[in-house]
């Protein structure tokens, strides 16, 4: 092994020493750069922002502080940022790639690599090759790349800032750019997540996710996980195979290595602070998990602190049998000592057991020392289970690359050149999408439109296409045909897109188009063309026979202008697809000339050899203000001899059904607008024994999901019945505004499985903006009691009257009750989880109702005062309820 003594400078380390080195730079905090050949490598950095080449072989190299940037070479290498914001390259081989705090860029190289974003929000590729990729917190944006790849999101325990890979807003969520585009890519879902756990909400302008992309939400938690751009929510939940479901990531996180941690600054004088290393642990059952403990400003003399660890979380908690901890439960520091670690044996119980969760706690320090910031950690133990993971690829074989060798460049990275583009009525549009990261070669991207307040092709011609760039261009234009036209209307949007390859931040953009209409002559009651038209079928339910076609007329009222409506056919218990299809699928737009008051389309029924009873198609419109709707359409079966069937009416389907069947419990549900949410129940009829599942949309009726009015959130998503479940309910969230406005309806409809009548049902939002008291935060308890146990914890919880929209409120510390001796004080005699010495801020969801925090008792101290909580700070339009205060008894 090499002895490396470092500089306080810059320094540049050659790598012609010995195989199986370690570089080691203990006194170096500058900006240096390292490199190693052949041999299997350790490159610790430490301060200073350092560039490292790992080189041949399998190698681990760490940045830690700074801002680095660090190459795996060739290889299977493990390769570290650490702290700050670092770019890192796992380059050839089958890497694992860690970005581990900052914001980080990473690229995978070719093979098939591993990565874990760490903390903070990141950029992900993956590049060649079958990739997992594992955002972890923070909001990351994730490409797989070339190949098929794996996505992991799911719950990371309780506990923690959030409770999830994204987090309680939107702007937490992960991104996925390039989901499926390039190969058979897959979203792994662990720590408990199922896919009957998510629901899957269309972009809209009131949502903050771009039309055309698709959220997804954890509604167990309510925190929101991922976006997934250039794919639409009926796909994503149509679609449960793209989902895989395991009791850990794929694979457990490697630890990373403990770097030799910085060095006190000679003179540092002080006991010190001490710290966990990281908010969270994790390890696999059968292995040993090391803890980090670091003391930070000062070295001076003998410390010491108790630490604990107890089953934490309100879900799936570890139990005193899942782990083992030496004793005592002391962690000591010497004279100058500035880390020491603490480690905790897990049991291997053969048990499927999905994730569990631990929390360490330091406690009581000695010597003057005290407690920092990061005095609790969590511990997730990961079931010891079997899980997929891509075929590895062969190491390559060493070249004669000489030293450094930075391997392989980035791929190109596809942007939109601004947020926001304009023109006016009748021209057309001109949008520019950039190019950065390797442009060395010839590169290609995807664009479209997608309907924002503008409608295509009324206002403009819908565009879609390849942009293809020449070696070493780095911009390229695409235009937006508007269309002019005599309406006085106002501004109208246009949403547009790249894919089909590795797209950046900005995407997807808007176009605006100014209006140029001439307007009407004010009048005191308006004319015909100013008055919205309202589509809606001339029938609830249509009728055909096999071999037939259907013809569906839509009508509408109101205005008389020229008017575009889109429509569409829904799979019921009829399918459009499969080795013996019952219709051909019909989805178009129907134009309404002025003064035209119905229009019509067909929908053709196949013949087949099977005796079947009717068979239902939903047809659905969209694009306008729509009234009634969705509308069914019957498929009546015709005998094998071509004697057609007699017409029978759709049937109501009873509990003597023969075959399962999904049915809404009722034809319309109804829901107060100030409640917030409406909850809608799904009934399974006839056999129950096996699991099944059905698909569930909604549709605007008079009530709109997009605009700048919204009135509720557009939902769909997949129930999943298990044995014996004959019931399930999804919850649709609903706008308590303040317009006074007649009730409104939301068309709700069932497919992608067997369904009876009511496939279909109404939701009518009624008007709550008379009575309503606003929105209201308050504790779900003014009086929590007192702990059941020294050292024990209790949760927390405030409310909100409304669900629809994003808010957040403080919650403070006040003046404590003294017990047998002084009045509790933070950080001595309790912790908040999350919170610091003041309080903290709890963050709500679009549609979560409440939120929680921990108060933690020290279990080293017997303080039996009370501890007393407000509420402070919330969000605009919000108020107080009566308990806007609690307490909480210590013991």
């Amino acid at each position: 092994m090499a002895n490396i003594q470092g500089t306080l400078g810059p320094d540049v380390l050659p790598g012609n020493l010995s195989d199986g080195r370690t570089i080691l730079l203990t006194d170096l905090i500058g900006d240096d750069t390292l490199s190693g050949l052949d041999g299997n490598d350790v490159l610790n950095a430490l301060g200073g922002n350092d560039v490292i080449f790992a080189g041949p072989s399998n190698d681990i190299a760490n940045g830690n502080d700074g801002n680095d940037t660090v190459y795996g070479g060739k290889d299977d290498d493990q390769v570290y940022g650490g702290k700050g914001t670092d770019l890192v390259r796992g380059d050839i081989g089958n890497d694992s790639v860690f970005g581990n705090d900052g914001n980080d860029s990473m690229f995978g190289g070719k093979d098939n690599d591993t990565m874990y974003g760490g903390k903070n929000n990141d950029l992900i590729l993956g590049d060649l090759g079958d990739d997992i990729i594992y955002g972890d917190l923070g909001s990351d944006t994730m490409s797989g790349g070339g190949g098929s790849d794996i996505f992991a999101i799911g719950r990371v325990g309780d506990n923690k800032i959030t409770s999830t890979t994204g987090g309680p807003t939107v702007s937490d969520a992960d991104v996925i750019t390039d989901f499926r585009v390039n190969g058979n890519d897959i979203i792994q879902l662990f720590g408990g997540l199922q896919f009957s756990d998510l629901q899957f909400i269309d972009g809209n302008s009131s949502n903050g996710v771009a039309t055309g992309n698709t959220l997804i939400r954890d509604v167990g938690t309510g925190e929101f996980l991922v976006t997934i751009q250039g794919l639409s929510a009926a796909q994503l939940s149509a679609n449960p195979g793209w989902f895989q479901s395991v009791g850990s990531p794929t694979p457990s996180p490697t630890p990373t290595p403990v770097p030799t941690p910085t060095p006190t600054p000679a003179g540092t004088s002080g006991p010190g602070i001490l710290n966990f290393g990281q908010p969270t642990y994790s390890g696999t059952e059968g292995s040993t998990v090391n803890v980090d403990v670091f003391r930070t400003g000062g070295s001076q003399g003998t410390i010491s602190a108790n630490y604990t660890v107890a089953p934490g979380g309100t879900n799936n908690q570890a139990s005193v049998n899942d782990y083992t901890v030496a004793q005592p439960q002391t962690v000591t520091f010497t004279n100058g000592q500035t880390s020491a670690q603490i480690s905790f044996s897990l049991t291997a119980d053969g048990l499927a057991e999905g994730t569990e969760t631990a929390i360490l706690q330091l406690q009581a320090p000695t010597g003057g020392a005290t407690l920092g910031t990061l005095p609790a950690s969590n511990l997730f133990i990961f079931d010891q289970v079997t899980t997929p993971s891509p075929a590895p690829t062969p190491t390559p074989t060493p070249g004669t690359t000489p030293s450094p060798a930075p391997g392989t460049i980035p791929s190109s990275i596809f942007s939109f050149s601004t947020s926001n583009y304009s023109t006016p009525e009748g021209t057309a549009a001109t949008v520019t999408v950039l190019r950065t990261g390797n442009t060395s070669a010839p590169g290609t991207i995807g664009y479209g439109t997608v309907d924002g307040s503008a409608s295509s092709p009324a206002d403009y011609t819908p565009t879609t296409g390849t942009l293809n760039f020449a070696a070493g261009q780095t911009s390229a234009n695409f235009s937006i045909p508007t269309i002019t036209d005599t309406l006085s209307e106002g501004s109208e949007t246009i949403n547009v897109f790249l894919n089909n390859g590795n797209v950046g931040t900005v995407n997807p953009a808007t176009v605006v188009i100014f209006d140029g209409g001439t307007g009407v002559s004010p009048s005191p009651s308006p004319s015909p063309s100013s008055i919205t038209s309202v589509f809606q079928f001339s029938q609830t339910n249509y009728t055909v026979n096999e071999g037939g076609q259907a013809t569906i007329t839509v009508t509408r009222t109101g205005g008389t202008a020229a008017a575009v409506i889109n429509y569409a056919t829904v799979d019921g218990s009829a399918t459009s697809s499969g080795t013996a299809p019952d219709y051909t699928v019909a989805a178009g737009s129907l134009n309404f000339a002025a003064g035209q008051n119905s229009a019509s389309f067909t929908v053709p029924a196949l013949t087949d050899s099977l005796t079947e009873g009717p068979e239902t198609v939903n047809l659905v419109l969209s694009g306008g203000t729509v009234g009634s709707n969705p509308s069914i359409l019957t498929i009546n079966d015709v005998v094998s001899t071509g004697t057609s069937a007699s017409p029978t009416p759709t049937p109501t389907p009873t509990t003597t059904a023969t075959s399962t069947q999904f049915v809404f419990s009722a034809a319309s549900f109804s829901a107060q607008e100030s409640s917030g949410f409406a909850t809608i129940t799904v009934n399974r009829i006839g056999p129950n024994t096996a699991t099944a599942s059905i698909s569930y949309g909604t549709l605007d009726g008079t009530a709109l999901s997009t605009g700048t009015a919204v009135d509720y959130s557009s939902t769909s998503g997949v129930l999943n019945f298990g044995p014996g479940e004959t019931s399930k309910t999804f919850s649709i969230f609903v706008n308590p505004d303040t317009i006074p406005e007649t009730t409104e309806t939301v068309n709700l409809f069932l497919n992608n499985g067997p369904v009876g009548s009511p496939s279909t049902a109404r939701l009518d939002i009624v008007d709550g903006s008379g009575g309503a008291s606003g929105n209201v935060f308050q504790y779900s308890l003014s009086d929590y009691g007192t702990l059941t146990a020294q050292g024990g914890s209790t949760t927390v919880t405030v409310t909100r009257s409304s669900g629809l929209g994003t808010a957040q409120v403080d919650y403070i510390i006040l003046a404590g009750t003294p017990g047998t001796s002084a009045a509790p004080v933070f950080g001595t005699d309790y912790l908040l989880n999350p919170g610091g010495s003041t309080g903290g801020t709890l963050f709500f969801a679009n549609g979560q109702l409440s939120q929680t925090f921990t108060v933690q008792d020290n279990a080293f101290t017997t303080n039996s005062g009370t501890v007393r909580l407000g509420l402070a700070n919330p969000t605009t339009g919000y108020s107080f309820g009566s308990t806007a205060a609690t307490s909480i008894t210590l013991i």
